[in-house]
């Protein structure tokens, strides 16, 4: 006895067609077999997804300190500049003032300074 029956299964992810020749007396176990299968990979595409939602969770908390951590040390350059800035005006104004002193060399302002 040959007999085909089209079986269509869907699940949240994926459509199933299936096309059984002979032995319909097996149907049920099939569909029950291919629905079980299909109940797992939704399990799994769920954790997977899961997952993947936990990992772009911590991805943007990482930027997020990343950007605060750069911010902090551009502030921090900035002052440290600020301050080399204006002991240097400091150190000019001074050398201006005394006329007795001779002039500073590169080295020596280089030496003042690191």
């Amino acid at each position: 006895m040959l007999s085909c029956v089209r079986i269509e299964v869907c699940s949240k992810h994926f459509v199933f067609q299936f096309l059984v020749i002979r032995r319909p007396h097996l149907l049920p176990t099939t569909c029950a077999s291919v629905q079980a299968r299909i109940a797992q990979k939704d399990e799994a595409l769920g954790r997977y997804q899961h997952l993947l939602e936990e990992a772009r969770a911590e991805m943007t908390d990482l930027q997020r300190r990343h950007s605060d951590e750069m911010q902090s040390m551009q502030q921090l350059m900035r002052q440290k500049h600020e301050a080399a800035f204006k002991k240097y005006c400091q150190a000019v104004k001074e050398s201006l003032n005394t006329p007795n002193n001779p002039v500073a060399t590169n080295e020596q302002v280089l030496l003042f300074y690191f």
